[in-house]
């Protein structure tokens, strides 16, 4: 799995005070806040790096890493900001136990759903425990320690009813004997466990599009990260109701010495915490692209050591400036042809911290444009915290033959495929250099299909025009419209508040 973080909500909102402004001289990757420090969304949203900025690898006694200890301070480098994005999209809260619906388009039109139950665990208490492995015994989890814990089983449909599986994630350093993750799948028909340890971490999961490498299984380590530029997305976080750290409790967004922040009514939560918006909406995010490292000796990929074995040649991601969340990522083949795309949406804060708190991301949705199939999930129920905390033996093959169910998932079911979200948006004019496999290899028939899917959602054609083939904002009379999506699924304590977002 990709090395993890554990950023506590304080740290994260003490080094957010310390942000210095942007200035004309200021290096890219410097946060600037304050209208007018943002970046002009007037002609284009985004802003591309003449030339690449590569990392300056080369930790004192792990040359792998960045110079310094965790956590960096701005400027962040590209790999700072890799190590810093994972734990936001998978373990990002020491214990986490939530149920689920996941639901599944292909081109046919055949949709299928399925409610989950899931608990997660990470071993380690703060990113050092990991970044420093067996160093001066300071790790608390050595190199092939387990490091992350993973249990799920399904509840519907009747035919996958009580299939489970468990996944144990080792600790790998690119300098020791690599360790492969640790995976038992449960079948209640055959009332068998079948053992995937030692499998190719390319293959997908499940019927998903979804790979090993993608569940956590890829090293920071194993790729080059490089910065290539600053983006302004209006789609991906929909509503500033999920940026206090409980939805129950909500009340709107609200200026403050020009900030805009998310204000909590439960005193026991904290009061405050930096939104992420702009006053127009959007959210400020870095672009990373990462490709496969082609350096072999003393650290490196130690699976797969020529770069042209990997099925990817490179891949792209979003990540949100404020939270150090990764919103958005595009993979490409070898070909350059944009085959996978996937990001998630509202994630929700939670005070206390990586050990008590966390946060948690409350949608996702992915798309494989291979086969024109969509996946897109929502959680009814997160529970973080000690409180989420499982029995130790949950985490073994043994459990799933109990086929425990320990919560009811409240999410309605979709009624028909005409609910189900549209395809992610492409900006074909966003970053053409690098992302040409987004704007010209896909059929004309394919082009259609993507875009019938906006048009059930009742989204006009200057506003797909503006999400499929410009940047994802409309311009015109001097004024810049933003398109947003229209879908906000509802979640166990009642629909998202609308937004209320100002706009000029």
């Amino acid at each position: 799995m990709n090395t993890k973080i554990c950023l506590s909500v304080g740290l994260l909102l003490a080094s957010l005070l310390a942000f210095p402004a942007l200035s004309p001289g200021a290096p890219p990757g410097v946060i600037a806040y304050g209208q007018g420090d943002y970046l002009d969304v007037s002609k284009q949203t985004w802003k591309e790096y003449p030339t690449p900025i590569k990392d300056p690898l080369g930790h004192a006694t792990r040359p792998w890493q960045p110079k310094g200890e965790y956590p960096w301070k701005q400027p962040y480098s590209a790999t700072m900001l890799m190590y810093f994005a994972p734990d936001k999209r998978l373990y990002s809260a020491k214990f986490q136990n939530y149920s689920a619906i996941s639901a599944r388009l292909n081109k046919r039109g055949l949709l299928t759903q399925r409610k989950a139950y899931a608990v997660r665990e990470a071993s380690y208490d703060n990113y050092l425990d990991l970044m420093q492995f067996d160093e001066d015994k300071g790790g608390k989890v050595g190199a092939g320690g387990v490091m992350l814990k993973s249990m799920l089983i399904y509840e519907t449909p009747a035919d996958v009813r009580g299939t489970s599986q468990t996944k144990l994630i080792h600790l790998n350093s690119p300098v020791a004997k690599w360790r492969m993750s640790d995976t038992w799948t449960y079948s209640p028909g055959l009332r068998r466990i079948n053992r995937s340890q030692g499998g190719d971490r390319q293959d997908e999961i499940l019927g998903t599009p979804v790979t090993g490498d993608d569940e956590g299984d890829r090293n920071v380590w194993e790729e080059e990260h490089m910065l290539i530029g600053e983006d302004v997305l209006y789609m991906e976080m929909l509503d500033p109701q999920m940026i206090a750290p409980d939805r129950m409790f909500n009340t709107g967004d609200f200026k403050k010495d020009g900030e805009w922040l998310a204000r909590n009514l439960d005193p026991n939560r904290g009061q405050e915490l930096m939104s992420p918006y702009r006053p127009d909406g959007g959210v400020e995010c870095w672009v990373v692209l990462s490709q496969w490292a082609k350096r072999t000796e003393k650290f490196g990929s130690q699976i797969f050591p020529d770069p042209k074995d990997y099925y990817l040649k490179y891949r792209i991601t979003w990540v949100e400036k404020v939270t150090k969340t990764p919103i958005r990522e595009e993979q490409y083949d070898h070909d350059g042809r944009l085959i996978k795309h996937g990001f998630s949406l509202n994630p929700e804060y939670y005070a206390g911290g990586f050990v008590n708190g966390g946060n948690n991301r409350t949608q996702y949705i992915m798309y494989d444009y291979r086969r024109q199939f969509r996946s897109w999930g929502t959680y009814d129920r997160a529970d973080v915290g000690p409180k989420a905390k499982a029995p130790d033996d949950w985490y073994t093959p043994d459990h799933m033959f109990r086929e425990y169910f320990w919560r009811k998932v409240k999410v309605p079911m979709m009624k028909s495929p005409k609910e189900f979200v549209p395809a992610p948006e492409l900006f074909r004019t966003k970053f053409p250099k690098y992302r040409k496999g987004a704007s010209d290899w896909l059929p004309q028939e394919d082009m259609e299909y993507i875009t019938k899917t906006w048009k059930d959602h009742g989204f006009t054609d200057e506003e797909i025009d503006a999400m499929m083939n410009g940047d994802g904002v409309i311009r015109k009379g001097g004024k810049v419209v933003p398109v947003r999506r229209n879908f906000r699924p509802a979640h166990i304590h009642g629909k998202p508040l609308p937004v209320k977002f100002p706009t000029s």
